[in-house]
């Protein structure tokens, strides 16, 4: 068990045994987009003795909405993020991620990343021990670029505008 992983054990001990939870959570708003956009997940799901790496996707956001996508009882708030856009023209299917650079990390606190995780065309939901594992694919996954990460200090909430 690694420094970060023992201390999110630790403060969910004591959030358990004192009854005063922190909590995190992460917004993503669709501002100024003509097209919805589509996320997908990993995030750190922390219980005592217990953590979990969890990927979830497709969350879909319409322009000028919010949503809440990931939240931790723990306070402590650990999100790999992959967002995209699709849009037909001229009878052509095109995907953009959006790049997350600049004033974006700045005012969130966020890490670029360029990572490659397991996901599925269609909604899915997968839970596993460890972050490395979400790398390798089973039948009918394929890998996708997570370009952003968000590690948060407890009970802060982040809103990602895109």
């Amino acid at each position: 068990m690694n420094i970060r992983s023992s201390l999110a054990s630790v403060l969910a001990l004591t959030c358990i045994s004192m009854g005063v939870c922190a909590q995190s959570r992460l917004t993503l708003c669709n501002e100024d987009q003509k097209e919805n956009v589509s996320a997908a997940f990993i995030y750190r799901h922390t219980q005592v003795l217990n953590d979990k790496w969890i990927a979830y996707g497709w969350v879909k956001i319409a322009p000028n909405e919010c949503k809440v996508v990931a939240e931790t009882p723990t306070g402590i708030l650990e999100v790999f993020l992959s967002t995209i856009s699709q849009s037909i023209h001229g009878g052509e299917l095109y995907i953009m991620h959006y790049a997350f650079e600049g004033e974006t990390l700045k005012e969130n606190d966020t890490t670029a990343s360029e990572r490659f995780y397991c996901v599925q065309d269609e909604s899915f939901k997968r839970t596993l021990r460890t972050i490395e594992e979400h790398q390798k694919c089973p039948s009918g996954w394929y890998k996708q670029l997570f370009n952003l990460y968000v590690h948060s200090d407890p009970d802060r909430d982040f809103k990602l505008r895109l």
